[in-house]
């Protein structure tokens, strides 16, 4: 793929997830990123859709967006009727049946010759190259988006350069779900006026940090986009590189806000799960320093006590030390050292990350952990104030407790202990 259809795919996955961040809307969305990955890979049609489950628990697909290749009356009638509902797929004996069994991708440059094809229906266009790519998260398959009829066929350039679609489609799901679920559980809170209140106030809260915090990474896309549209020839490619990871970087920060939300939004509705296994916190905390974006040589790890494995879920813990690590990192000077302490002791652990940071004032300590709440000591600071309430939310859901002590001026511990070493 060129370096001009890479710009047009990137600005074109953050307008959609702009979009969606206002309206929650994925049947609109899945639409917009059809038609761009269409754009961007040069094939004929395609579809987008939620793999859901049968009774049986079979899967199967429902569309979201699917391109009009009617070729009758009746074909024609159907894609109409099921424009805004959508047209669920149940043939698992069949190309993207295959996809929904094994939930991994699926290339079929000969379909016609392709052992696996289940056959097409009379009247159908003909199908010269098909592609299915399955939508995971948390390893778990949620969606699959399919392609068909590509001058050349597909091959793995053309899945890589997909995955930015196929990421923001599963945010997009996600967000979705969460969504549905926000909403059935507002039929319950609106009975009372307290809690119809509460829920308007964190609603206007949410669409006032999401249109301040998404501004200036979508300027930014705007800004280096329109350079390398206009200039991508002259550009070197180190400079290239650097407007491309400037496009990068702020789509993966309004993904990252979108993320804390959907933790937030399954916290509050009772759905966040919680699967533990046996994992090496000291493997996840190096995890956590490695993804950072800056600052990871300020990071360091001690461990204190017996060191073992611990029963806890590594997406949560993850999403945990990561918060605290950013933060301690972002309210302290740069020539400070950022500790996150592991301590092993008896049947608990114990998680602290700690900073010579600004501290929080006490007046605040004790609503610091609530969504949208910041310190008075922290505008001059970039931030959405949902970091807190996310780690308070995942350390609930594994049955933990957080303990906080700051001194305005020297620092914060924050320290998260949890019932749950293998022992």
């Amino acid at each position: 793929m060129e370096d001009g259809n890479s710009v047009a795919l990137l600005k074109g996955v953050s307008d959609c997830l702009a979009d969606f961040a206002g309206h929650f809307d994925l049947r609109i969305a899945a639409e917009q990123l059809l038609t761009t990955a269409l754009t961007h890979i040069g094939a004929e049609f395609g579809y987008v859709g939620e793999v859901l489950y049968d009774g049986a628990g079979n899967p199967y697909l429902k569309t979201f967006a699917l391109t009009n290749i009617a070729w009758d009356d009746a074909t024609r009638r159907l894609y109409e009727e099921s424009a805004t509902s959508g047209l669920e797929f149940r043939n698992l004996k069949t190309l993207f049946g295959v996809g929904l069994l094994s939930a991994k991708p699926v290339i079929s440059n000969e379909p016609s010759m392709d052992p696996r094809r289940g056959g097409l229906p009379h009247g159908h266009p003909p199908l010269n190259s098909f592609l299915a790519l399955p939508i995971l998260r948390g390893g778990t398959l949620i969606g699959q988006i399919g392609f068909g009829n590509r001058g050349g066929g597909f091959d793995q350039k053309v899945l890589d350069a997909l995955k930015p679609i196929s990421s923001t489609f599963a945010v997009m799901i996600e967000g979705s779900r969460a969504d549905t679920r926000r909403k059935a559980s507002e039929l319950d809170l609106i009975r009372t006026d307290h809690h119809l209140k509460q829920a308007t106030a964190l609603q206007s809260q949410f669409v006032s940090m999401a249109s301040h915090e998404f501004r200036n990474p979508l300027s930014i896309i705007l800004s280096s986009t329109e350079l390398l549209e206009r200039y991508s020839q002259k550009f070197n490619e180190p400079k290239l590189k650097t407007h491309f990871e400037r496009i990068r970087t702020s789509i993966a920060h309004m993904q990252a806000i979108l993320e804390d939300v959907l933790v937030l939004g399954k916290a509050e509705s009772g759905t966040l799960q919680f699967n533990p296994e046996p994992i090496d916190l000291a493997a996840v905390t190096h995890l956590v320093f490695q993804s950072l974006p800056s600052g990871r040589e300020r990071c360091h790890l001690r461990i204190t006590g017996e060191y073992e494995p611990a029963l806890l879920d590594a997406k949560l813990m993850h999403q945990i030390i990561e918060n605290l690590v950013s933060n301690a990192l972002k309210y302290s000077a740069e020539d400070s050292g950022v500790c996150v302490e592991l301590v092993f002791s008896g049947c608990n652990v114990a998680v602290s990350v700690e900073d010579k940071g600004v501290g929080i004032p006490p007046e605040d300590i004790k609503k610091i952990f609530e969504p949208f709440v910041r310190a008075r000591n922290a505008p001059d600071f970039s931030g959405t104030g949902l970091g807190l309430a996310v780690v308070r939310a995942c350390v609930a859901r594994q049955n933990g407790t957080i303990q906080i002590d700051s001194t305005l001026g020297a620092g914060t511990r924050i320290c998260a202990t949890f019932p749950c070493t293998t022992r």
